[in-house]
């Protein structure tokens, strides 16, 4: 169960009003038309129910007498789902705080019909949950899920990997994939999903639309965004200084990319149907993974001249021709495509799907719903404050980094010698910042001042010896008043 959080509580707020008509709406009807005819006196399950949208949709579809379960982990998502459902709460529709995960809490072969909106994003592992689905439905019942594609938010994930491949992050990378795989499948692999639970004619149904973001700022303080896929996207980033540079460079980039036209980012709905037509169906477990071919390991004597043989022929064809050499058999120096560069959305007029995020208003930055330092609520802030893992900038220039300020370096001066009979003036010379007197050669004779002789012969003269005292002189020391 989700624990009633500062942010959790806001999220709830803002959930019907922010999130719902742009997102979840969409999937919802697309989940109804998806349907199917429903039974008389069906039992439906409808699983991570939200607010009751999907759920309330399809209790105005079913006859009175089909019985509705909706779960969801957050007890407060459910206090707006009753108040919405009004009288249907408690007698067609009954709401019940419970977590699908690890599995539900149902017996085998309850429901008629099983409906997801959007949760299985919620899952670890989407395809355990999609089976469990299977296991509680009826032999000729129904499964349908909805899900973001691979595709969605393609324009932002396109930024995103050509700034981890220009700055060498190649493990944030690996996890970016590995984000990817699971959240957001290819069409064909969640019809896979589907199958492996042992569902029939399982078909998919694909919807695209776009979202549109004034700014950089706007995308990511967006509570579709915010509250959505923001916080996996910072944890493929990491956290502390790397997160805030890593970002830091995408935000430019978005602003640097689209200027003053809107961020358009595309949105892939997908809808998932399958049919139980067999009680093994959700119990089949998945076939282990294919065992990686046996790699024999030849021993024995090598010939070397087979070797050097083989050497000499290596870039022939077939035809004895030598592609890519040239005719002393040496490498042809052959330029090498240039990478192909990603594609990014340049923004567009708004068309009938697509969808204006936050209509220019600013949205109210909240420390503790963002859950980051301010450091990195700064890299999302700040126009002007460059990360600092930039020191190429400042390499050579005579300045250095203090925290967000850039300062004089500060001068390197050696501890000072014992007083030298000469005291000649200093200069810069040598490595920068240090101080080195004149070389010694330079020096000469008139450089050096002498002293006055007849000045410190006057000094002495003046100065009057005290003669020694003799014993029975008088004591002439004068006596302090």
């Amino acid at each position: 169960m989700n624990k009633r959080t500062h942010k959790h509580e806001k999220y709830v707020r803002v959930y019907d009003d922010e999130i719902l008509p742009i997102w979840s709406r969409r999937f919802g009807r697309m989940l109804m038309h998806r349907l199917g005819e429903v039974p008389h006196k069906a039992m439906v399950l409808d699983v991570a129910c939200g607010t009751g949208f999907a759920t309330l949709e399809l209790a105005r579809k079913v006859d009175p007498s089909t019985r509705i379960i909706a779960i969801d982990p957050s007890s407060a998502m459910l206090e707006v789902a009753r108040k919405k459902a009004g009288d249907m709460a408690g007698k067609r529709i009954f709401f019940r705080t419970e977590s699908a995960t690890p599995r539900l809490s149902f017996a085998n072969e309850v429901y008629d019909i099983v409906t997801c909106n959007l949760g299985l994003g919620e899952f670890s592992d989407p395809r355990a949950a999609l089976r469990d689905f299977a296991r509680v439905t009826k032999v000729g019942g129904t499964v349908v899920a909805t899900l973001p594609l691979r595709g969605t938010w393609s324009e932002f994930y396109d930024i995103y990997r050509e700034v981890l491949t220009k700055h060498d992050k190649h493990e944030m990378l690996a996890r970016l994939d590995r984000h990817l795989e699971q959240q957001l499948p290819e069409p064909d692999t969640a019809i896979q999903w589907m199958e492996k639970t042992g569902l029939s004619d399982v078909k998919l149904d694909v919807e695209e639309f776009s979202l549109l973001f004034r700014s950089s700022r706007e995308f990511f303080f967006a509570p579709v965004v915010e509250y959505g896929p923001l916080a996996a996207w910072k944890e493929i980033a990491g956290t502390g200084r790397e997160l805030q540079d890593v970002f830091w460079y995408i935000k430019q980039a978005i602003d640097s990319y689209f200027g003053d036209r809107a961020f358009q980012v595309t949105v892939k709905a997908g809808c998932l149907r399958g049919l139980k037509k067999s009680a093994d169906a959700g119990l089949m477990p998945e076939p282990p993974p294919e065992e990686p071919e046996a790699i024999e390991l030849v021993t024995g004597e090598v010939d070397i001249d087979e070797l050097e043989a083989e050497a000499a022929g290596q870039g022939q064809d077939d035809d004895g021709s030598s592609e890519g050499y040239d005719i002393e058999g040496e490498e042809a120096l052959i330029d090498p495509p240039a990478p192909e560069q990603p594609q990014f959305a340049m923004g567009s007029n708004r068309g009938p799907n697509d969808i204006m995020v936050g209509h220019g208003r600013e949205f109210e930055v909240d420390e503790d719903s963002i859950e980051a330092s301010e450091e990195e609520i700064e890299a999302f802030q700040s126009e002007s404050r460059a990360p600092v893992s930039i020191p190429d900038l400042l390499e050579g220039s005579g300045f250095e980094r203090t925290g967000s300020k850039v300062k004089p370096m500060a001068m390197v001066v050696p501890d000072e010698p014992e007083t030298p009979m000469y005291e000649a003036p200093m200069t810069l010379e040598g490595e920068a910042g240090t101080l080195m007197p004149p070389p010694l050669e330079d020096v000469t004779d008139d450089d050096v001042p002498l002293p006055d002789l007849e000045v410190e012969a006057e000094a002495e003269a003046e100065v009057e010896t005290p003669k020694p005292r003799r014993p029975g002189d008088p004591d002439t020391t004068p006596i302090p008043d």
